[in-house]
Formats: structure tokens, sequence, C-alpha cells
């Protein structure tokens, strides 16, 4: 029963002493908390050494008062871990994406939380897609102004305004998630709009690849229902002619991916392919129907 619960109680304490010891962001968090790890920590240490002075298991494990020791630090550490799960827990009400990473993670990003460039190696576990940011550098200070962001393909995209990386980093991540909504707002508004301005095959290559997916599914909707409304204006053959508009559609991305495309063009044209026929083969139904 002494061996289990030493056992125990190192593994606990391994897991708090690189956290309450080495983390200056969560001793200036939970200072009464830290203070208490500090004293534990020592009581720990010295049974450690009076146990490697006595090098039999037998007689080590057998000394008076030592279970009771281990239970009473047992004791203590649980009060410690309680308030780190209570303190973690609260940074992450404040950034709900911190679910999605493990709580050693979410340690390292909260003691890096001024070091913008540092938590950016995390965004890959806290975001759908966004890998990396683009940061404005001067000087030999540490950069916290977020240009863009760099999807996990390498796709990169310009913010639609600057996105200032400081204070809190639970806070600065939540404008960082507003910074990235509003910019596809804005790259989605103004692919729509200017979707007629140029040929499909070219205006493809001008909106990021998410926006130029909705934007073509967004048109398709459109130019469907406009070939309602000319059927319900007795143009009978409204559908046929948009079908035969599709295939020729089809055939021109067809075409483009028969040239030279970069990686990134060629998985966003071949997305869209897909995403073609099936719109063609909905329309063919209706067609029929």
């Amino acid at each position: 029963s002494v061996i289990t619960i030493w056992f125990e109680v190192q593994r606990t304490w391994s897991h708090l002493e690189s956290i309450f010891i080495g983390s200056e962001d969560i001793r200036a968090q939970l200072p009464q908390h830290s203070k208490q790890f500090d004293t534990i920590d020592s009581d720990f240490k010295n049974l450690m050494q009076d146990a490697e002075s006595t090098p039999n298991v037998v007689k080590a494990c057998n000394k008076r008062g030592l279970f009771d020791e281990l239970e009473d630090i047992q004791k203590r550490l649980a009060v410690c871990e309680k308030a780190l799960a209570e303190y973690l827990e609260t940074k992450r009400l404040a950034f709900p994406r911190f679910y999605f990473v493990s709580s050693a993670d979410l340690l390292d990003i909260l003691s890096k939380g001024n070091q913008p460039i540092e938590v950016a190696k995390h965004l890959a576990k806290l975001f759908d897609s966004m890998a990396k940011l683009k940061f404005h550098e001067e000087g030999s200070e540490p950069p916290k102004e977020a240009l863009g962001m760099y999807s996990k393909d390498g796709e990169y995209v310009d913010f639609d305004r600057a996105c200032m990386c400081v204070g809190q980093v639970e806070s600065w991540l939540n404008g960082l998630l507003e910074t990235m909504q509003s910019t596809i707002r804005h790259e989605m508004t103004e692919a729509v709009i200017s979707y007629e301005d140029k040929p499909r095959d070219q205006w493809l290559f001008d909106p990021p690849a998410q926006v130029a997916l909705a934007g073509t599914q967004i048109w398709w909707t459109t130019e469907v229902n406009l070939s309602f409304a000319r059927l319900e204006e007795g143009y009978e053959n409204a559908l046929k002619d948009y079908f035969k508009k599709q295939v020729s559609q089809l055939n021109t991305l067809i075409t483009h991916l028969l040239g030279d495309l970069t990686p990134g063009d060629r998985q966003k044209i071949m997305t869209i392919c897909t995403i073609d026929v099936h719109a063609r083969d909905v329309v063919a139904k209706l067609i029929q129907q």
C-alpha cells in the first residue's frame, strides 16, 4: 500500500512540479496554491532524500508514519490539482476553442501568451484550417501585429484589418477569431459581387478556396432560380439552356486541370469540378421531371 500511494504521489507531483515551479504565469495567477505547492515540493524531496539513504525497500517502506505522510501529501496535491483545473476552466470559458486542446497544450499557450509566434504553433489545434499567421516584423521587438493567415495547405489570406496580439492570450485569440470571420465575410461579399465581372474560370483564381467554393454554390442557386423564373415566363428551354452552360463550364475547368497549376489552385478546381458534376446532375433530374 505504501509503494502504491508513493507511485501515485510521485506521478501527480512530477506533473504539477513543471507547472507550479516552472511556469511564472501560473505562479502569478495562483499565488496561494503556488506557495502551498512549494511546501509540498520541499516535503516530497525530503522524503525522497530519506528514501535514498535507505536502499533496503522493506525498511524504507516500513518507516513509522510514512504512509500517513504520503497520504497527507496526496491530499494537498489534490487541492493544488483542483485549483489548477478550475483556473484552466475559466480560460476555456473565456475562449471555448481551448476545449479542443489538452491541458498540457493549454498550459503551454498560457505560459507563452505574450509571445504570439509561439502561441501560433498551436493554431492548427484551435482552428479547423488556420495553421500560422503572418506578422508585421519591425525592429528587434517580437512581432505582435498579425497581417494575415496561412492554411494547412499553405494558402495565404490577408486580413481585412490588422489584428493586434497583445494582452491576455484568450482576449487576443478572440480578437483573432473575429478578424478571421470578418475577413471571410468581406472576401465572400467581394467574390459574389465580382462573379459576373469576368469569365467564371478566371474568377475562380481570385478568391480564397473556401470563398470560391461557397461563391459558386451561391451563384448556382441564383442561376437555377433565374431559370425557374424564365420557365414561369413561358421560356420552356430555360433549364436545358442552363444545363448546356453547366456542361460548358465543366469542360473549361477540365481544360484548366490539364494545364500547369499550383497545387492549391489544382485542388481548388478539382473540388469545384466535383461540386459542378453534382450540380449538373441535379439540373438534369429537374429537366427529366
